[in-house]
């Protein structure tokens, strides 16, 4: 019977860990672009666990539960290259939320072995013995996946931001609840393993308000971490809207320039339709008196007049004409040539206030760029913008030079400004709230000493 006994505790054994394994793949596949990194860790763990539980020495718990989770954790950072800092955090929540659950049922598991395995009318059979010893430990394999899941799905709820990588301030902050538990947690195993060897006694044999005490501290700690978790995400949210008030700040502030610009060209329109009458007057007192090369010459005048208020730039559409106009005339002032090959997608249901946003604020960081490197670059800088049409895909793509290195990623992925205040630091982003409006995206890449944006728009 001893060996049916050993069977026993090794199957259910490796049946929890297979399941732990599972429930960290549960953990963290919300935080993932693709479900093969979170069962690559999910099994390296399970695999890493089981190998480890089959060692014929005897491995301290906490490091061999700690090897596991690091070797899970490891897998999936190879496999998932992105928001590092926040696997840290996940792994480590993962280590502790397996070791409170563990806390959880072990207390269960001694209630059920004092009503039930080790009564007499079960001791007095081995057989009864054994199938009563069998019962228990699958209910409590059982439950204990159950309580993971449990800890595990509340975390996930609060857990809001799961798209969101950490920055190193967060992560520092974020870490020290969950460093303090397992001071903790190394505490009460350091005493347990000193009172084994000093008195060749499990402490929680001799003294089982130890094991209520160790439990007490596992749920504080929990919720401790849940705690901490739902502040991160109520300052995380607060962030957000903070960010997407100052998008609205600056789709406000194109808006009003497109409308000074565009008020400015009915300006000078109105003022020639204004004028008009008097133009034609005198061309015609000029020919009736028989002054044609006067008359000439003052229609030449008017023709420069009438060209310089008009766009020179044809694109197709009115409200891009005067954006790329005004463009053009920024350029100018800046030392910069803008070399224009754009035409507005006609027939389609993109929006003409859209394009003039994505064209605004990617000329503007690409002036800004062009300037910038005009130190490393022979002769005049120049800015490319040019569009096309690809079946249903709408694309426009800007070219400035570029000399340096991008900016490191921010949380949505692009390049962060370098400019301070809080009114810098969203052209791009409001380039990329259009593009995803109509099913699309931006790239961004550097090529040849150029930086070049590409912007994806879906059509009919």
């Amino acid at each position: 019977m001893e060996q049916y006994w050993e069977l026993t505790s090794m199957i259910t054994s490796e049946l929890g860990l297979a399941g732990i394994g599972y429930l960290l793949y549960r953990f963290v596949r919300p935080y993932g672009d693709s479900s093969r990194p979170a069962a690559a860790a999910g099994i390296t763990y399970g695999a890493v666990m089981g190998c480890l539980y089959l060692i014929p020495w005897e491995i301290p718990g906490m490091l061999a539960y700690g090897a596991g989770t690091a070797a899970a954790f490891a897998v999936l950072c190879m496999a998932e290259r992105t928001r590092w800092r926040q696997k840290l955090f996940l792994g480590l929540v993962m280590y502790l939320l397996d070791w409170i659950a563990h806390g959880i049922i072990v207390q269960l598991r001694d209630i059920l072995f004092i009503l039930i395995v080790d009564t007499s009318y079960m001791t007095a059979d081995p057989t009864r013995h054994f199938l009563a010893y069998t019962a228990v430990e699958v209910f409590c394999v059982f439950m204990r996946l159950l309580a993971a899941a449990g800890l595990i799905w509340f975390l996930n709820r609060i857990y809001s931001c799961k798209n969101m990588d950490m920055d190193r301030r967060e992560l520092a902050l974020m870490l020290v609840t969950p460093l303090l538990v397992l001071v903790g947690y190394g505490t009460f195993a350091v005493v347990a393993r000193i009172y084994e060897r000093d008195l060749g006694q499990y402490i929680w044999n001799t003294s089982p308000q130890f094991s209520w005490i160790k439990l007490c501290y596992q749920l504080l700690s929990y919720l401790a971490m849940a705690t901490a978790l739902a502040f991160y995400q109520s300052i995380k949210s607060s962030h957000k809207k903070e960010k997407e008030a100052a998008l609205l700040a600056g789709q406000l502030a194109d808006m009003k320039r497109h409308i000074d610009e565009v008020e400015g060209l009915y300006r000078e329109i109105r003022g020639l339709k204004h004028d008009m009458g008097n133009h034609l007057m005198l061309v015609e007192q000029l020919v009736h008196r028989g002054c044609q090369e006067e008359a000439a010459e003052y229609l030449k005048d008017w023709k420069e007049q009438l060209n310089q208020a008009l766009p020179e730039i044809k694109t197709g559409n009115p409200v891009t004409d005067v954006v790329l106009a005004e463009k053009q005339r920024k350029a100018g002032e800046l030392g910069i040539a803008l070399a224009c090959a754009f035409a507005y997608p006609q027939g389609t249901r993109i929006n003409a206030f859209d394009v003039s946003i994505l064209l605004s604020n990617a000329l503007d960081n690409a002036f800004e760029g062009a300037g910038r490197a005009r130190d490393n670059v022979p002769g005049l800088p120049v800015v490319r913008l040019r569009s096309w049409r690809r079946k249903n895909a709408y694309l426009i793509e800007v070219r400035n030079p570029f000399w340096g290195a991008l900016a490191p990623e921010g949380e949505n992925g692009l390049p962060q400004s370098t400019k301070e205040g809080r009114e810098h630091g969203f052209g791009l982003a409001n380039i990329q709230r259009v593009a995803q409006s109509y099913y699309g995206d931006l790239e961004i890449r550097v090529e040849e000493g150029q930086f070049v944006l590409t912007v994806l728009l879906m059509v009919e």
